[in-house]
């Protein structure tokens, strides 16, 4: 199965709500192409959520169900929508502390990514990430959620409790971007939104 990600790069010099409403907008339009490319008819207008606010699985006019997740940091928006369960996370490559990130990390699964781009511990992190939001559960969970193997410098299975989470990173210029799913063997491809406008 390949899932297709949509990236945009968010504004930088917007703050407070203008930035959030530009993130919004932008989401919404990574969703949008994403479901396109996943071949999805009838793509929602609003993707649902839950009465919590996380991504709610919906279903298409045919009764299939899709999944979708964002994700933005400084500087990049991400969206993606899925026939299976997924979720993405990011982070920019420049931020200041990492304490809490180092700190997620034990030695053991750090040596496991001996060779990984740096930051490692970003890397690690934003896997972790994306695992407890495919898991619909929070950063309480972080604890629980280990590395369990490295398949290959881009793939990587992480466990959360009793269950195996496939997770696929990628280390751009400025963001580390990870793709967790619920399906053991998956492709991402990512594609940038051109022509968008602030």
């Amino acid at each position: 199965m390949k899932l297709h990600v949509f990236l945009a790069d968010l504004s930088t010099e917007l703050r407070g709500r203008a930035q959030a409403a530009q993130g919004r907008r932008l989401g919404a339009l990574a969703l949008q192409r994403s479901a396109r490319k996943a071949r999805l008819t009838g793509a929602p207008k609003v993707f649902p959520r839950d009465e919590e606010g996380a991504p709610a699985a919906f279903q298409d006019s045919k009764g299939a169900t899709w999944h979708w997740s964002t994700t933005n940091t400084r500087g990049l928006v991400a969206g993606v929508v899925a026939p299976t369960p997924v979720a993405l996370d990011s982070e920019w490559r420049g931020r200041a502390r990492l304490d809490a990130v180092r700190a997620s990390s034990t030695p053991e699964e750090l040596a496991k990514l001996e060779g990984f781009p740096e930051p490692r511990e970003l890397v690690l992190w934003t896997a972790k990430e994306a695992v407890l939001k495919v898991a619909r559960v929070g950063l309480a969970g972080l604890s629980e959620t280990r590395l369990f193997a490295v398949l290959a410098r881009d793939r990587l299975v992480l466990s959360f409790k009793d269950k195996r989470f496939a997770v696929r990173t990628f280390v751009l210029e400025e963001h580390v971007v990870a793709v967790a799913c619920g399906e053991p063997r998956f492709e991402v491809e990512l594609h940038q939104l051109d022509g968008v406008t602030a």
